[in-house]
C-alpha cells in the first residue's frame, strides 16, 4: 500500500508540488505563531508563590490643614498611636490572617516599583567583582537581585513580619516563614531560593552572610523562601526581603499590608473592613483610608505596561494563524480530493471498501504533509540559530525553567505545530473523501 501511495503522489507531482509548497509555508507560519504564545502562557501559569489573591493595601491619608488637622497630632508619637490602633483593629478582625507595616505601596512583591541591587556572600567577593570590571561598571558581572524593604518602627516591632503576611513559605520545609521583631536591629534578611543558589550554590543558606553593595552593608540570612513573581508576566527573579529603620520617615508615611484568610471573599472583606475597622480608626487628623487589592493592582500595572495587550495580541494571532492554516489546508485538500473523485470510483469498482479508500487518501495526505513539514522545520531551525526564539513578554532567557531552554522549547513548539497541522490535514481530507466514498461507483465513473 505504501508503494501505491508513493506512486499516486508521483503521478500527480505537478499538483502536489503546489500543495507541498503551501503546506511548508503554513507550517513555518504556525510555528512562528505558537512560539511566543507558548512562552507567554507558560510564564503566566507559573505560580506567584505568595498569597497575592488575598492581599490588600491600606493607605492612611492624614490632614495637613483644615478643620480635621490638629497641630498637637503632628508628631511621631501620635501618628504611631494612630497606626498602632489601625494595625490592632485589622489584626483582630475575623477575616484577617496577618498584617504588617511596609515602607510604601511600591516596595513589596507585585507593587508599583522595582528595586535591584548587587549582592555578595561577603565584601571580598564584591571587591573582586569591582576589580574584574577594571572601572567599567557596564561590564561588571555580579549577582543581581530585587529587594523589598519592610518598615521597622520602634514601638511597633510586632507588626514587621512581612514574609508571613505575604504568605511566603520555607523553600525546604514548605512551612510558613516568619520574621522576627528584631530583624532590623540584628541585620536579618530573607532570600529567595534562586538568590541562595546564585550566591551559595545551595538553598540551605540560613545563617550565611550577605553583603548588599551600597544598600545596607552586611546582613545575615534568616530564611530561604520559594521564588516569587514580581509581575504576572515575568519569570521569578532573585529577590531579598529585609527590614529597615528609616530615621527620616515618619509613621504617617507608612502603609499597611493585610492578608485575608483563605476562605474570605475579597468583596465581603472590603465592605466589612470599611464599616467595622476603618470608620472606627478615623481619629485625630485621619481623613480617610485607601483600600486596594494587590491582585487588582497587579492587573492594572500589567494593563498599563502593555503586557495584557501583548498577551491578547499573541492570542489573537494564534487564533488567526490557526484559522488561516485550517482554511488553507481545507481548501488545498478539498480541491485535491474532489479531483480524485474518479480515482476513488475506480478503486470502489475494483472491490476496494469505503474504509480502504478513506484510509488510502488519508495516508497520502499525511505523507504529503510530513514531506512538507520536515523542510519547514529545517527553515525554522535556521531562524532559531540566527535570531533565537521567543522568551515571553519580558524577553529574559531564564534557563531555570524547562520551557525556556532551547531543546525543550523548540521541541514542544514543533510538536504543537505538527499536531495542529496534522489535525487540520486529517479533517480537511476526511470530510470530502468520506462524502465521495459514499458515491455509487457508476456515478463516480460517469464522466470517465
Amino acid at each position: 500500500m505504501i508503494r501505491l501511495i508513493f506512486h499516486q503522489i508521483w503521478n500527480q507531482r505537478r499538483q502536489n508540488l503546489w500543495i507541498w509548497l503551501e503546506l511548508m509555508v503554513l507550517s513555518v507560519f504556525i510555528w512562528m505563531v505558537m512560539d511566543p504564545l507558548f512562552a507567554t502562557i507558560c510564564i503566566k501559569r507559573l505560580p506567584a508563590n505568595f498569597d497575592r489573591d488575598h492581599l490588600y493595601i491600606v493607605d492612611p491619608a492624614y490632614a495637613q490643614s483644615g478643620p480635621a488637622y490638629k497641630p498637637e497630632a503632628d508628631n511621631d508619637s501620635c501618628y504611631k498611636l494612630q497606626l498602632d490602633l489601625l494595625l490592632t483593629q485589622l489584626n483582630a478582625h475575623p477575616m484577617t490572617e496577618a498584617v504588617c507595616i511596609i515602607q510604601d505601596r511600591w516596595n513589596f512583591p507585585g507593587g508599583e516599583s522595582w528595586n535591584g541591587a548587587y549582592f555578595y556572600p561577603d565584601t571580598t567577593a564584591e571587591r573582586k567583582a569591582i576589580e574584574a570590571c577594571d572601572g567599567d561598571y557596564s561590564k561588571m558581572v555580579a549577582p543581581h537581585a530585587q529587594w523589598y524593604v519592610g518598615q521597622y518602627c520602634e514601638g511597633l516591632e510586632q507588626w514587621t513580619d512581612m514574609p508571613y503576611t505575604l504568605g511566603l513559605r520555607d523553600a525546604a520545609t514548605g512551612e510558613p516563614l516568619h520574621a522576627r521583631p528584631d530583624d532590623a536591629k540584628q541585620g536579618i534578611c530573607y532570600i529567595s531560593a534562586k538568590t541562595a543558589r546564585m550566591l551559595y550554590g545551595t538553598e540551605q543558606a540560613k545563617g550565611n552572610n550577605l553583603y548588599a553593595a551600597g544598600n545596607g552593608g552586611n546582613m545575615r540570612v534568616g530564611g530561604v523562601y520559594g521564588d516569587i513573581k514580581h509581575k504576572d508576566y515575568d519569570t521569578p527573579y532573585p529577590s531579598v526581603i529585609l527590614s529597615r529603620y528609616y530615621s527620616w520617615r515618619k509613621p504617617k508615611d507608612y502603609t499597611v499590608l493585610v492578608r485575608l484568610k483563605p476562605d474570605v471573599d475579597g468583596a465581603a472583606f472590603e465592605k466589612a473592613v470599611q464599616e467595622d475597622v476603618l470608620r472606627q480608626c478615623r481619629i485625630g487628623n485621619t481623613l480617610r483610608f485607601e483600600l486596594s487589592s494587590v491582585r487588582q493592582m497587579t492587573e492594572l500595572l500589567s494593563e498599563g505596561a502593555g503586557a495584557n495587550n501583548l498577551v491578547r495580541l499573541h492570542m489573537a494571532l494564534g487564533g488567526f494563524g490557526l484559522l488561516c492554516a485550517f482554511l488553507g489546508v481545507t481548501g488545498l485538500f478539498w480541491v485535491r480530493c474532489i479531483g480524485r473523485r474518479q480515482d476513488m470510483g475506480v478503486m470502489r469498482s475494483m472491490g476496494a471498501t469505503r474504509l480502504g479508500v478513506v484510509r488510502q487518501m488519508l495516508c497520502e495526505s499525511v505523507l504529503l504533509f510530513v514531506m512538507a513539514f520536515v523542510p519547514a522545520m529545517i527553515l525554522v531551525g535556521i531562524k532559531v540559530y540566527l535570531k533565537g526564539y521567543d522568551c515571553g513578554i519580558d524577553g529574559r532567557l531564564n534557563l531555570d525553567y524547562w520551557f525556556l531552554r532551547l531543546v525543550p522549547h523548540v521541541s514542544v513548539v514543533t510538536l504543537i505545530s505538527f499536531v495542529l497541522m496534522l489535525l487540520a490535514v486529517l479533517l480537511a481530507t476526511w470530510i470530502p473523501v468520506y462524502r465521495a466514498s459514499r458515491t455509487i461507483p457508476s456515478d463516480a465513473l460517469r464522466d470517465e
